[in-house]
């Protein structure tokens, strides 16, 4: 097993920041529109004051802005190769959305994250992902996407095979441009972006009709454009693109995450 020689990393990484944004023009403006509808929607609440009477619409507020930073984030670990970051990342998102959701019926959850009363994930408080999940009718989120994004997370044969390549046994130290991945972690931040937009939309509403109403409509066009492309990735690749660096003694997409 041979290690990649990594002369300059900032090299290495502006030249694979250059092939990718070459590569996936489309790609990279899809998911600014996104970025930039988060960014609208954050402008359209304005101010926002804590009470004990809002506490769920307070807890929606930071989990969406901290799904914002972890996006943001991610977006640069992607477009400089470090895909398996990029997904980590991303990942935290999924665990937003599952706690956003929990918080809508579950006190606990409102508990623990704004008054450290409980831990998450704590399957003993039942307030595990999966748990969540279960309560609020996610399984199929928890299974498939929540699951892929915890295989790439953790120590694996999937998240380890993203930087050997199995046909020259080299490791790659230096970030390596992907389309595969790169593609993968797009879908990813797309479905994840859409479904933390369900509590923008409700924080919203709860605030003003009439800012909800004209956020919606400023917002329609991306989600269309989303949508679209997430379809058209299905349709090329199917569920779960699979990588052409993959390691093939069952390096899979579908494998399934050690719960939590």
């Amino acid at each position: 097993m041979t290690l990649n020689r990594t002369p300059s990393l900032v090299a290495f990484e502006s030249q694979v920041k250059k092939v990718t944004r070459d590569s996936h023009q489309k790609e990279i403006e899809l998911i600014t529109n996104i970025l930039n509808m988060y960014i609208d929607g954050f402008n359209s609440i304005s101010s926002f004051t804590y009470n004990r009477d809002n506490e769920k619409e307070t807890a929606w507020l930071l989990l969406a802005a901290r799904s914002f930073h972890s996006m943001r984030g991610a977006i640069q670990l992607m477009l400089m190769g470090y895909y398996g970051q990029a997904i980590s990342l991303l990942r935290t998102v999924t665990e937003n959305f599952f706690i956003c959701h929990d918080c809508i019926e579950n006190p606990k959850a409102i508990e623990a994250i704004l008054h450290n009363k409980y831990k998450i994930p704590d399957s003993k408080q039942k307030l595990s992902f999966r748990q969540m999940a279960i309560r609020t009718g996610n399984m199929k989120i928890y299974e498939n996407d929540y699951a892929h994004q915890s295989e790439v997370t953790h120590p694996s044969a999937l998240s380890l095979g993203i930087i050997r390549d199995p046909k020259t046994n080299e490791i790659n130290v230096a970030p390596r441009y992907d389309k595969i991945l790169f593609l993968d972690c797009c879908e990813i931040m797309v479905r994840n972006a859409l479904m933390m937009n369900e509590f923008m939309a409700r924080l919203l509403s709860k605030l003003s009709e009439t800012k909800a109403t004209s956020w919606a409509e400023k917002a329609s066009q991306t989600h269309k454009e989303a949508s679209d492309w997430l379809n058209k990735m299905k349709e090329e690749y199917g569920e779960k693109p699979e990588s052409s660096n993959k390691n093939q003694e069952g390096n899979q997409w579908e494998a399934k995450a050690e719960r939590t």
